[in-house]
């Protein structure tokens, strides 16, 4: 399967640098700008769910392709591949969190976030009720990030919050389809919270591969084909990202976050800053 980069469109460069980032968009207007066909791809930094209120989807994963009908919920944590067919008359919504966002909600509800690491496909509901909650949260949550109101973030926080467990409870019930994960993705996504658990540069690439019972090259080679880019690689774009919050976030010059970030000098932070964003950090924190 080869993957699509969509270059940012998903708003994974928005996601990383405004740790509490929420979009809210329908499924039509995103699908028709692609011809109603979304290639296989991955964000390493957004939760998706997306509701089908009508007509039917075709979703490929590794695991491969599944035809859902309406009413559907499909729950895409970070680190899975997928693509979308749609039907040129499909209705319903499209909510993008950061993983930074969810993490900060489920932070005291860990049984939900194990939960809620996989991949998992709702089409079967004990009632019309249900898959109605989801999409009224769902329009909740978009009508409070699209407004300006007293308390927003504390509204949009725990809208966000019953639309997890209501989703929590929906993959739990006996009801629900979990779409199976291919091993490839389990090991990516534990790579992946793994050199978010640990400071920048604190372990290295045979370090990471250890702690998973996997030799170097095999941890290479899965990085490879989930997401087309070396473990090195993918090490230094949670760096980057790290950077850019604090640049964003905080009055630290850029030596002070190119040390606290485990850089061994302010000039290689410099120069692998601007090979992975194309600017210097200092043009980034003026833009």
């Amino acid at each position: 399967m080869k993957l699509k980069n969509y270059n940012g469109l998903y708003k994974e460069h928005v996601a990383c640098t405004s740790p509490f980032y929420i979009y809210s968009e329908s499924i039509r207007d995103r699908s028709a700008l692609f011809n109603w066909k979304v290639e296989p791809h991955l964000h390493t930094n957004l939760y998706q769910i997306f509701l089908i209120e009508s007509t039917s989807v075709k979703v490929d994963t590794t695991s491969g392709v599944h035809e859902l009908s309406a009413p559907a919920a499909i729950f895409i944590p970070p680190g899975i591949v997928h693509g979308f067919e749609f039907d040129t008359h499909v209705t319903g919504r499209i909510i993008t969190i950061a993983d930074t966002f969810v993490d900060s909600i489920l932070k005291s509800a860990s049984n939900i976030q194990v939960k809620l690491k996989n991949l998992s496909v709702i089409t079967e509901f004990q009632q019309v009720s249900d898959f109605r909650e989801l999409v009224t949260l769902a329009f909740a949550v978009h009508n409070e990030v699209a407004d300006e109101q007293i308390g927003k973030d504390f509204a949009v926080k725990t809208l966000v919050s019953l639309l997890l467990v209501k989703l929590f409870r929906l993959i739990s019930a006996s009801y629900c389809n979990e779409a199976s994960v291919s091993l490839f993705e389990d090991y990516y996504r534990d790579f992946q919270n793994s050199v978010k658990k640990s400071g920048p540069f604190t372990k290295s690439v045979a370090q990471y591969a250890s702690e998973l019972n996997i030799t170097t090259v095999h941890l290479n080679r899965i990085c490879q084909a989930v997401a087309g880019k070396p473990a090195s690689w993918l090490i230094q774009e949670h760096a980057v990202r790290e950077a850019q919050k604090l640049l964003r976030y905080t009055s630290q010059s850029v030596s002070e976050i190119a040390y606290q970030l485990n850089f061994s000098a302010p000039e290689y932070f410099a120069r692998l800053f601007k090979k992975h964003t194309g600017m210097t950090p200092v043009s980034f924190r003026k833009q």
